[in-house]
């Protein structure tokens, strides 16, 4: 009798093990899911942006152009003057003034913001370097800069170009540190152009230490988001649909 008894507990405890096993794993996988819903939201949300309503903010918007190395140029290029056009005459346009020779290491492909200079010179979009000092650079540390610019010129709006496999970790950077230092500034998204065969092109990015072809660059991308969220650098990405959600509120 003790002996069945016994093993019908047994079985029980294993039956329940299971069962609440089965359940948490259940549970994690519907907590990925939403996970991953949010990212493709998010991604979404900072490919296809909204535009940015001068009449809301006057002229206190800045457009800012990411650095990035020469292969990528173009697209930011292109980008700043679709941002441009729509945005009223005497909206500063920054470029970060990230000298190559100044970085520790120099970074591979990159000739200094004097490339992207000469493109919108060409396109006769006006412009103005925002002073940088330190030797390293990466997206954070990019951010970081332009928001203190913002905060300097009590800007009330920003529009961030970058090309557009970048331009989600982009604004995920600039919301999470606006969300830290500047709250009330608005950020926006403004992907740049692209040109036939673009996306299959190989080129270098990230510092000049990655290389690969732009649509394979993408999961690069999100898995660095994914990363930098779990460390909490940056916000999550429904932390970010959030504030993007209440700059849109009237």
């Amino acid at each position: 009798m003790q002996a069945a008894a016994l093993a019908a507990a047994t079985a029980v405890g294993l039956s329940l093990g299971l069962w609440a096993q089965c359940r948490w794993r259940r549970a994690a996988l519907a907590i990925r899911s939403a996970d991953e819903n949010d990212m493709l939201t998010f991604v979404m949300r900072a490919l296809c942006d909204s535009g940015c309503d001068t009449k809301r903010y006057g002229n206190h918007v800045l457009l800012y152009l990411t650095s990035h190395t020469d292969d990528n140029v173009s697209s930011v290029a292109a980008g700043a003057a679709m941002a441009r056009a729509a945005l009223p005459p005497g909206i500063q346009t920054l470029l970060l003034g990230l000298e190559n020779e100044k970085l520790e290491p120099p970074t591979p492909c990159y000739g200094g913001p004097q490339v992207l200079e000469e493109l919108l010179d060409r396109a006769g979009l006006s412009h103005e370097r925002l002073p940088y000092e330190l030797p390293y650079a990466n997206t954070l540390t990019e951010a970081e800069t332009v928001i203190r610019e913002c905060q300097r010129q009590n800007a009330m709006a920003l529009v961030v170009v970058a090309p557009p496999f970048h331009m989600p970790r982009a604004l995920l950077t600039f919301l999470s540190v606006c969300a830290r230092e500047m709250p009330a500034l608005h950020v926006y998204a403004a992907a740049g152009g692209t040109a036939p065969g673009w996306w299959n092109a190989e080129v270098v990015h990230s510092q000049g230490v990655v290389r690969g072809v732009r649509t394979d660059l993408v999961q690069g991308e999100v898995e660095r988001m994914r990363r930098y969220c779990a460390k909490g650098d940056l916000l999550t990405p429904r932390e970010a649909l959030q504030l993007l959600a209440r700059r849109d509120e009237r």
